[in-house]
């Protein structure tokens, strides 16, 4: 292994009662959490450096190829500044393969995996609906099975 894995990366910060978040399980959960939360015009200090998938879909929502790039490369930079071995993914998806879902909806899945020296390469997925800017659903697959949030 070398030394570049075991460089420790920064906390994410958090204004809960949690603090500075260590964990780097939680650190990557808290972190596509911002993702979804965040907007850019929230600072004056880190114009440009303020990632969120609202202001992406707000940008590219007519061009789902270029949406899915925008938050690959969002994700990658984002990722990339917390954990070593970041491997970002984002696709389109065939509606249709989700029946439930309204006419017009487009699919976005994200794929993380990144590396952290205490807990070894890890990863996240999140799928999710996109109408009218709306996020309709957020669905996450991880080792233990399908959960789902809606929006």
């Amino acid at each position: 292994m070398s030394d570049a894995n075991n460089f420790v990366f920064p906390p994410v910060p958090s204004l809960s009662p949690d603090g500075w978040i260590v964990d780097p399980v939680i650190k990557a959960d808290r972190m596509i959490a911002h993702f979804f939360a965040a907007n850019p015009e929230q600072t004056a200090i880190y114009k440009g450096n303020v990632y969120s998938i609202q202001n992406l879909i707000a940008n590219y929502q007519n061009d789902p190829d270029v949406l899915a790039l925008q938050v690959k490369t969002a994700l990658a930079n984002y990722f990339s500044r917390y954990f070593n071995n970041v491997i970002v993914d984002a696709n389109t998806i065939d509606a249709s393969s989700f029946p439930q879902a309204p006419t017009g909806t487009q699919v976005l899945q994200i794929y993380v995996s990144m590396y952290d020296p205490s807990s070894g390469q890890f990863d996240l997925t999140k799928t999710f609906g996109i109408l009218n800017s709306k996020i309709l659903n957020i669905v996450s697959l991880n080792n233990t099975g399908l959960s789902s949030s809606s929006t």
